[in-house]
């Protein structure tokens, strides 16, 4: 017996499912997870209502498009998934969104153990408002065999390895492909059909990725489930990042108001300001209708600031597309969520997918037993001192951090505590940000490091103060497994929180989060934040309370156990119902079909045609 959950009130379920009645996708125990995953929000309220049996949709709707896949409901479907980046190979030593892919592509791999549950004090696990029962049957491996294809040359990471990572549960197949190759792509698809089994579905990473591969996808596999992972919302960050630019602009002085040198920018950490970057809306608050001041011009340097947000006023629509193309969609923000319900995209069609932490449900205070066997150790206030920050080069947010933290902020810190350090990590730093180096004012740059774990443990606080940005923070997810608390921004913890962060107090001052069991500090102002970082820094009780409710909140929020399995089942139900989920998505079918353009082309290609053949006759 099927069951789902379905708010009486909600006006985004899909059609045909109202309060208490009969909903046409939730066919199996997956449908539960896909249709109800996307209210699996840290900000979302307890939902009201209660468990209803939820049948099979009327056989009397069923057709041939159905018929081919249901025979995968409910077990294996032995086919693969390709993943596929125009871009990047996933380096989960050098970005979070790499850690989080490799998660991806390790959990759906055939080999990896299937799960019936979370065991705690009963025999059933509640998380939010899904329910794994540990006495369900081991559920069959979803693909055959996982594969990952890529563009990328140099810039974009090396092609991994297939015995470089003892931890991988088998070979993941990779490919390289590069985009805009019609022969290569074909040949990939056929090698992996003739070799592998039918590809059941399609993950691009990335709208970049759904823009360069999936007519081709969807035109030589029109059964395969095309899913989107965001990673996060890009025009949401460009659109926050050009915020911030201009305000910085229209603070600069008029004897620099000529040069391009980022270093020569006035940098602005304000509460005005964040309150105007939490309200950037692409749909309300385009980038050109905020105080221009002096437009800087693009930079070459300073890890891919070069995409200026002036030069990406299309990209949300381009995004919103590419979201809409899909049959479903990864989320990794509950406000990101929100954000995508309020832009018209079916609350359906969307899975709450973040990060995937590996928790043990008996570690103690003060060690993890993180992936299966590697121990990582949570020394105490007393065994750490000093402060850290860690984030890729490539990322604006990140280098747009360290700078504010060596100009404006690290000095402030250094008054209070003069002989504190800052270790700044992170993969692929500019000559920009190695020249911030400065042993005398402690400001420590050391680019990638080998062993980020023994950073965060010697640590006693991670600063993290992003004034822009979107998406789940990495950077605080790896800072709270090895028990290091953060002081960070609204920006920083959006997503993170049991609440959303735009609901808590502005009054100023430090703005503990303990009341709201928040893993550290959060400020928006310099003055603040520098306060902040001494209180969490100096403070053993509170250092304590806030590294306690980090760890809970990782229970909370990433466990992977749950996390994964809300994605598969997703993917499980959207390849069974594909036929039906297409229908459904009427402005998908529509974007699909006038992408193709299929009347026009033809009306066309007789037009040619027959000039040909009357100029031919002429002669």
């Amino acid at each position: 017996m099927r069951r789902c959950l379905v708010r009486s009130w909600d006006r985004t379920a899909p059609p045909g499912c109202a309060s208490f009645r009969r909903c046409p996708v939730a066919s199996s125990s997956a449908s539960a997870a896909m249709v109800s995953s996307c209210s699996m929000t840290s900000g979302d309220p307890v939902l009201r209502g209660e468990r209803v049996r939820c049948d099979d949709h009327d056989a009397r709707e069923d057709d041939d498009d159905d018929n081919r896949h249901r025979h995968r409901q409910g077990g294996v479907s032995g086919g693969s998934v390709l993943f596929l980046s125009p871009t990047n190979w996933p380096e989960p030593n050098a970005s979070a969104a790499g850690i989080r892919t490799m998660a991806l592509l390790n959990h759906l791999a055939p080999s990896h153990r299937r799960i019936r549950g979370r065991p705690r004090t009963t025999n059933t696990t509640s998380f939010s408002h899904i329910s794994i029962s540990n006495d369900e049957p081991l559920r069959p491996p979803l693909f055959s065999s996982v594969h990952f294809g890529c563009g990328a040359g140099g810039g974009g990471g090396a092609m991994p390895r297939v015995d470089d990572d003892d931890d991988r549960p088998m070979p993941i197949h990779w490919h390289r492909i590069r985009p805009n190759r019609e022969d290569e792509m074909l040949d990939l698809l056929v090698r992996i059909e003739n070799e592998h089994g039918q590809i059941s579905a399609v993950v691009f990473d990335r709208f970049h990725a759904e823009e360069v591969f999936s007519f081709r996808i969807r035109e030589t596999c029109p059964d395969a489930l095309l899913v989107l992972d965001m990673q996060d919302v890009h025009s949401l960050r460009l659109g926050r990042q050009g915020v911030v630019e201009r305000a910085d602009d229209s603070n600069r002085g008029d004897d620099d108001a000529s040069s391009s040198d980022p270093t020569m920018t006035k940098m602005m950490m304000t509460r005005q300001l964040s309150n105007a970057v939490m309200g950037y809306d692409p749909t309300t608050s385009p980038i050109d209708e905020f105080p221009k001041g002096k437009r800087r011009r693009r930079r070459r340097g300073g890890g891919g600031a070069k995409e200026s947000s002036s030069a990406h006023d299309d990209v949300f629509l381009r995004e919103l597309a590419s979201v809409h193309r899909s049959d479903l969609v990864l989320v990794c923000s509950s406000t990101e969520m929100r954000y995508l319900e309020s832009w018209g995209v079916p609350r359906w069609k969307l899975i709450h997918a973040p990060f995937f932490c590996s928790i043990d449900d008996e570690d103690d205070d003060d060690v993890d037993d993180r992936d299966g066997g590697v121990v990582v150790h949570r020394p105490p206030f007393e065994m750490r001192r000093n402060f850290a920050f860690v984030g890729g080069y490539r990322h604006p947010p990140n280098v747009d951090s360290v700078r504010l933290l060596r100009r404006v902020l690290w000095p402030l810190i250094r008054q209070r505590l003069p002989c504190a350090t800052l270790q700044v990590c992170g993969a692929y730093p500019t000559h920009e940000i190695s020249s911030l180096h400065d042993e005398d004012a402690g400001f420590i740059v050391r680019g990638k490091v080998d062993d980020l774990d023994c950073v965060l443990r010697d640590s006693r606080v991670l600063l993290a103060p992003l004034r822009y940005g979107a998406g789940i923070k990495g950077k605080i997810v790896d800072s709270w497994m090895r028990g290091c608390p953060v002081v960070t921004t609204r920006v920083g913890a959006e997503g993170m929180t049991m609440t959303p962060v735009d609901e808590y107090d502005d009054s100023g001052g430090v703005r503990s989060m303990i009341e709201c069991h928040w893993g550290g500090l959060i400020a928006d102002d310099a003055i603040d934040f520098a306060e902040s970082a001494f209180q969490l820094h100096e403070r053993e009780e509170l250092w304590n309370r806030c590294r306690d409710n980090g760890v809970g909140l990782l229970r909370r929020l990433f466990d992977g156990r749950v996390n994964l399995t809300v994605v598969e089942e997703g993917m499980r139900d959207g390849i069974a119902n594909l036929g039906k989920r297409r229908r459904m998505d009427v402005f998908g079918s529509v974007l699909w079909r006038d992408g193709r353009r299929s009347t026009e082309y033809f009306s066309r290609w007789i037009e040619l045609k027959e000039s040909l053949i009357n100029r031919a006759s002429a002669e």
